[in-house]
């Protein structure tokens, strides 16, 4: 069963380096010293209107690295045509983790009764509200968060009627690509725009984005009925009432029964073949029960007359999805990577992209693996051994000799990617990076000096010292340092 996770808050600056060696069958993290979100974070102006991020320049002059590496996973495969198909689990580890992944994507239509809930339990759901502060946080003018805003969401969340009646939830799924949230709300909550790593794109109420055909569990709806409070695989947060519909026992049968198709690509337009509804886009990672009425169909979801999902037959397109799971294989990996090679990054999932997290799930999930969505969590799969004491080049060595190219994760604080292998003697990696971490600069009147960040804000393949050549780059926060 899937465990219910809220986001978590950047994670603090220098936090112990651990590694976990890969065992047969087994993802291993590496999580090396790396400030917050160092990767994936962002900045808008500092004070006196100094410049806190660069951006526009060529990839190559942000970072040397992306004019000598290879921006295409599979020029990192083996060179032996064997080794790129041969298995990265031993084939009964992939089988427990394809049936841990089959249970977790269906966990939320598992009846049960939420009866009386602890009131830790309660705080977990509605954990925004305590743990944001919204005199810490902007809107979408840049001016500090209104207080009346704030106000009108906590009592639009109606706690106490959840409390009161918490009952046993409804099956439902996903109809559209959606955003889950923190709070009931369709405007952002940003940090301070002055710091680097802070303010846009980093909108602090994004859970992660749902494809459609996704099981949900609608467990409370909001005030004015227009948000639903749902659990989904690993997650749970607020969507609006119309992305999501009830779902009864026929179709919840029906869509469990598979067999399965994952899209390898992104913007697979699916247009249902009868009704009136619009086309779906399809995303790479998303899950869709094959329709048996004719070769080349799978079912998409849409609001029927009742208001409750139906199952409605879809024509791909040729060559964007595979029967799943894809074999874990080197060559498959690759080619996943290689459709997103270049997505603009999207925090939480935003704009149709991905952070770095979203990016190793969506990879990994096609080959049957479910990865939490949080980085902080995606690092401990396995069970990180702590590294203190090692240079950032033992470190590395130990790296280079024990983790799997295509399915290790390299994991940092605040942020992760996939090892593809090594260049020159130093780790490669495969990751939606947002920008590199430029020393302190004068901000000018007076104001205190603010750090800067070098945006890529993309998917990329990067060694760990990726920017280390810059005259401005603050060797503090490197990847690897």
């Amino acid at each position: 069963m899937h465990q219910l996770m809220r986001p978590l808050l950047p994670l603090p600056a220098g936090k112990a380096a651990r590694f976990r060696p890969v065992p047969a069958g087994l993802l291993a993290c590496l999580v090396l010293p790396l400030l917050a979100l160092g990767g994936c974070s962002a900045s808008w102006n500092g004070p006196g209107g100094t410049p806190a991020t660069s951006f526009g320049s060529p990839d190559s002059a942000i970072g040397a690295d992306l004019g000598v590496l290879p921006q295409n996973p599979e020029a990192w495969l083996p060179a032996n045509p064997a080794e790129q198909e041969r298995f990265l689990l031993k084939p009964e580890a992939w089988q427990a983790e394809l049936e841990k992944t089959r249970r977790a994507c269906f966990a939320p239509w598992q009846a049960r009764n939420l009866g009386k809930l602890a009131p830790e339990r309660v705080d977990d759901l509605f954990w925004a509200i305590k743990g944001m502060n919204p005199a810490k946080g902007y809107m979408e003018n840049l001016r500090p968060y209104d207080e009346n805003r704030w106000a009108a969401l906590v009592e639009n969340c109606a706690v106490e009627a959840f409390k009161n009646s918490p009952g046993q939830g409804l099956p439902a799924i996903a109809l559209r690509n959606s955003m889950l949230r923190m709070m009931p709300a369709d405007t952002p909550f940003f940090l301070n725009p002055a710091d680097a790593g802070e303010g846009f794109p980093f909108d602090m109420y994004n859970v992660s984005a749902i494809y459609p055909g996704t099981p949900l569990r609608i467990i409370h709806r909001s005030q004015d009925r227009n948000w639903l409070l749902v659990e989904a695989p690993g997650l749970h947060g607020w969507l609006p009432f119309e992305d999501a519909a009830e779902v009864d026992e026929a179709f919840m049968k029906r869509w469990q029964s598979g067999p399965f198709v994952v899209l390898t690509q992104d913007r697979v337009p699916l247009r249902p073949l009868t009704g009136p509804e619009q086309t779906i886009y399809g995303q790479l990672g998303m899950l869709l029960p094959v329709d048996k009425s004719g070769p080349g169909r799978v079912l998409v979801p849409v609001r029927g007359p009742t208001g409750k999902a139906l199952a409605r037959a879809a024509v791909l397109p040729p060559g964007a999805a595979q029967a799943w799971p894809l074999r874990p294989t080197p060559r498959n990996v690759a080619a996943l990577g290689k459709a997103l090679m270049g997505q603009p990054y999207g925090w939480g999932g935003a704009y149709a992209a991905r952070d770095c997290s979203a990016l190793t799930r969506d990879i990994l999930f096609s080959i049957g693996i479910l990865l939490p969505r949080n980085s902080r969590y995606q690092a401990a799969v396995g069970g990180p051994v702590k590294l203190e004491g090692l240079s950032g080049a033992e470190k590395e060595r130990r790296l280079r000799e024990q983790a799997t190219p295509f399915l290790s994760l390299l994991g940092f604080p605040g942020h992760i990617g996939i090892y593809l292998g090594e260049y020159e003697g130093q780790a490669v990696m495969l990751h939606s990076y947002w920008g590199i971490r430029t020393r302190e600069r004068d901000a000018g009147l007076g104001a205190e000096p603010v750090p800067g960040r070098a945006v890529l804000g993309k998917t990329i393949i990067s060694t760990l010292r990726l920017g280390a050549e810059r005259p401005d780059a603050d060797s503090r926060y490197m990847l690897l340092e």
